[in-house]
């Protein structure tokens, strides 16, 4: 008996050693880059490291994590997203290490800085060391269309239109079929104001790739400024008719929550926020652990006024990650808005637990403090919140997002003048991004300014009339001028886009 036993014992031994040489690093790799498609980039990761592990000289997986990485940083929010990029660029350095001439490497290194440049209070040394890595590859491989149209995107997000222009030509001769040059240079065209010719390069992307959707969203949108509305509308109404074949093709639960997602963008794009949470309720339930549907179905629901459905689906994010800081940051606006303050006040708590450098929960803090007559530590929150967004002007002057969160802050302090200079400075610096022409609307609206308070809401919506809420404070606007007639307009324009009047 004791002979058995022994014997079981060492077959199972030796079967767990040789389970374990099973292991090598390319087997570690593929469990990655399985996990990676299916869209698990923290698992993803995880396992590369394990393939790293074992060969520290595997430049594949080095590639391979920083691909992840930057997956995984567009689940995160503020510091803890900015680490991620980091960390990206760090594996694509290692990976760079092991192999210095490899062009690939350098323009996808160049591609991570420019993702991060994206979300960075630091913009403009980000987008300048994207540049020099996407210059590095040229250098080892001249005719690389990818890294053409890398530098061609930097210089559109640097509003240096006509290097844009260039880099993109240059990519497309290296390459004439390269459909993402094709729409980039569409995009750049397009913020060039050059709209007939912007739909041109959309619709010869779009020859190459019909499945292009933000080629097909960008050309309709260039389509509606032209005036011609009937082929804007069409664009839509086939981009509609192919997510709907797609649904009824779906062979798994992960595709058929891809084509609902597909659509729920493009109801998204038209401005059918009522529609898009219709959508984005059939994404949750083909696949509840996506994430990024249960904060587009809150955004939507935000959009609508229908902060109930906004709470839920911060919820629905928060399931799959209770720290979550940017669907804590969300939940506590929605809690604020439905008049629960001490909880709203106790979710940004919890998104400054996870992000502290989240200059916008301490904002919200202090709005939810000030709603609870706790006038003293509202105010130390806003002082944080200030503080926080100074170090961000002080490193990015030129961005505009920082200025518009400033004004905000100082409106809540009622600290109007200098708000008013903030959002005028958000505007100056970038014309299109309508949020702060929105705040500098309801600060006009509520110094009883309301032709001005008109006439930031007017550009806002001109700016971008896909945004319910926009109708809604124009109606507003107007209905305090007694332009009721015009007023009733706009008011039925945000009830068709879903807005709960």
């Amino acid at each position: 008996m004791k002979l058995k036993t022994i014997l079981v014992l060492v077959s199972l031994t030796i079967l767990c050693a040789c389970s374990l040489a099973q292991e090598t690093a390319d087997d570690w790799y593929e469990k990655g880059q399985d996990l990676y498609q299916r869209q698990s980039p923290k698992e993803a990761v995880q396992a590369y490291d394990k393939a790293i592990e074992l060969n520290q000289s595997f430049a594949e997986a080095w590639r391979a994590k920083g691909q992840a990485q930057i997956l995984l940083a567009l689940e995160f929010a503020g510091d803890i997203r900015t680490r991620t990029f980091d960390d990206a660029v760090h594996s694509y350095e290692k990976a760079i290490e092991i192999q210095p001439r490899n062009a690939t490497l350098w323009n996808e290194k160049g591609n991570a800085l420019s993702a991060a440049a994206f979300y960075s209070s630091n913009a403009s040394d980000l987008h300048n060391q994207s540049l020099q890595a996407y210059d590095k590859a040229l250098e080892l491989d001249p005719e690389n269309a990818e890294a053409w149209r890398g530098k061609g995107v930097v210089f559109t997000e640097q509003k240096k239109y006509d290097l844009a222009i260039d880099a993109f030509n240059k990519s497309l001769v290296a390459d004439p079929k390269y459909g993402w040059a094709l729409g980039s240079k569409g995009s750049a065209l397009m913020q060039m104001g050059r709209l007939e010719e912007a739909v041109e390069y959309y619709d010869a992307a779009m020859k190459i790739h019909p499945d292009d959707q933000g080629a097909q969203m960008m050309k309709a949108e260039a389509l509606a400024k032209l005036g011609r509305g009937n082929e804007s509308d069409q664009t839509y109404i086939d981009a509609l008719q192919r997510a709907d074949k797609a649904i009824l093709a779906a062979d798994t639960k992960e595709n058929l929550s891809m084509a609902w997602h597909e659509k729920a963008i493009i109801f998204i794009d038209q401005g059918k926020y009522a529609e898009a949470i219709v959508a984005y309720d059939n994404v949750t339930a083909s696949n509840p652990k996506e994430r990024s549907a249960w904060l587009m179905m809150a955004f939507a629901s935000d959009q609508t006024a229908r902060y109930d459905k906004a709470l839920v689906a911060y919820e629905g994010a928060l399931a799959l990650n209770e720290n979550d800081s940017t669907a804590l940051l969300g939940k506590g606006d929605s809690l604020y808005k439905l008049g629960r303050y001490s909880e709203s006040k106790d979710a940004f708590d919890f998104a400054l637990k996870a992000d502290s450098k989240m200059y916008s929960a301490y904002k919200g803090k202090g709005d939810a403090l000030k709603a609870l007559n706790k006038s003293t530590e509202a105010v130390e929150a806003y002082g944080t919140a200030l503080g926080q967004i100074e170090e961000n002007i002080k490193s990015n002057p030129e961005n505009a997002r920082p200025w518009q969160a400033k004004g905000s802050v100082l409106l809540a302090m009622n600290r109007t003048d200098k708000a008013l200079e903030a959002f005028d400075k958000a505007i100056e610096l970038d014309p299109e991004h309508f949020p702060g022409l929105e705040q500098k609307g309801d600060l006009l609206m509520a110094l009883g300014r309301y032709e001005d308070a008109f006439l930031a809401y007017e550009m806002a919506t001109v700016t971008d009339p896909s945004f319910p809420r926009l109708w809604y404070k124009k109606g507003q606007a107007l209905k305090a001028q007694n332009r009721q007639s015009e007023a009733d307009s706009a008011f039925r324009k945000a009830r068709e886009m879903g807005y709960n009047v």
